[in-house]
């Protein structure tokens, strides 16, 4: 899953004004949905050894994260320039015009733009953002963390269907990871819940034994047998 890049969307212009996770799944779609982006933000933060938590991720922010720094002179110069260029590979930024209005990364403007606005904190939305990030950051130190020191940690995938995914984890200390999610718009009526107890769950089961809807995913953990 290409879920994350910080060099190739986070700091990019064309992806600015939509909310951070948006920016995170448009890989992946340009049509999701608030569970598809909850889900997909979990198959992240579970899957990475190392996971890129971004300034205003724990908000839901639309504010964007422009690239910038305070260099001068010949550097400055060299970095804005090169920032341009490597734009001109996107259609949107082939014309040179357009280019031109590529944020400056030493303007201070440029900064201004990227600072959090703490002021969403009053909003319900961001409330639940950051409500759900406590909750994974809890679950990934609590189950998986503890678990990652191992160096090799063996793996298996299936496709079930269009959408569908399963796939499967053993740890060092014999327990097992598993995830199971739908990534598409339709139901995945063949993909079978996992064993073990649910460690994190977006969208919904069509039924305890399996079945999911659209953009929906668990994740469980099932505990080596004594």
């Amino acid at each position: 899953m290409y879920a994350k890049t910080r060099s190739q969307i986070t700091d990019k212009r064309r992806f600015r004004g939509l909310p951070i996770q948006l920016k995170y799944a448009v890989i992946l779609t340009l049509s999701v949905s608030f569970t598809s982006l909850i889900m997909i933000f979990a198959m992240a933060w579970f899957l990475q050894r190392n996971y890129n938590l971004f300034m205003g991720d724990e908000l839901g922010t639309s504010a964007p994260f422009l690239y910038f720094c305070d260099f001068e002179g010949d550097l400055a110069r060299a970095v804005r320039e090169g920032r341009r260029r490597e734009f001109a590979a996107f259609e949107r930024f082939r014309d040179p015009a357009a280019r031109v209005a590529i944020p400056d990364p030493n303007d201070p403007a440029t900064f201004l733009a990227s600072k959090l606005p703490w002021e969403d904190l009053a909003l319900e939305e961001a409330r639940g953002w950051l409500a759900l990030w406590k909750h994974l950051f809890a679950v990934r130190a609590r189950e998986i963390a503890p678990r990652l020191a191992d160096a090799s940690i063996p793996a298996s995938f299936r496709i079930v269907g269009e959408t569908g995914l399963e796939a499967d984890w053993t740890f060092a200390d014999g327990a097992r990871l598993h995830l199971r999610a739908n990534v598409g718009p339709r139901p995945v009526h063949a993909l079978r819940s996992a064993l073990g107890r649910t460690l994190h769950e977006a969208g919904r089961r069509l039924d305890p034994i399996g079945g999911f809807a659209p953009w929906s995913g668990a994740w469980t953990l099932e505990e080596r047998a004594r």
